[in-house]
C-alpha cells in the first residue's frame, strides 16, 4: 500500500555476521516536489549508502508500473562487486516501490 510523505522509507547498508544486508531508515518529510526523488536522494547523503558518494537523483518518473530514474553521473562512480550492486539496485526497487504509479 502507498504511504505518505511523513511514512517514507528509504534503506541503508548494515553489515554483520551473515554479510551485507538492508536496513529500512525513515526519509523526513519531503523538500523536493517528488517524494520518490527526496527517497533516494536522502538515501545517497545517509554515510552507509548504497550510492556512490556524490549521487543525486534528479528526475523519476513512474509510467505503465515502470519506474525511470535520472541520477547525475555521480552513479557511474560505483566500485564494488555484484553484492554491492545488488544492495543498490534491491534499495532503488524496495524505496520506489513505495509509491504509487
Amino acid at each position: 500500500a502507498p504511504v505518505s510523505e511523513s511514512k517514507t522509507v528509504a534503506y541503508k547498508i548494515v553489515r554483520g555476521d551473515e554479510g551485507a544486508t538492508l536496513e529500512k531508515v525513515s526519509v523526513p518529510a519531503a523538500k523536493e516536489k517528488s517524494p520518490a526523488v527526496a527517497a533516494l536522494n536522502y538515501m545517497a547523503t545517509m554515510e552507509d549508502s548504497p550510492f556512490p558518494k556524490g549521487t543525486r537523483a534528479l528526475t523519476v518518473t513512474f509510467a505503465d508500473d515502470l519506474a525511470t530514474v535520472d541520477f547525475n553521473k555521480s552513479l557511474k562512480e560505483f566500485e564494488g562487486g555484484d553484492e554491492k550492486e545488488a544492495l543498490m539496485l534491491n534499495a532503488i526497487t524496495a524505496t520506489l516501490g513505495q509509491f504509487p504509479n
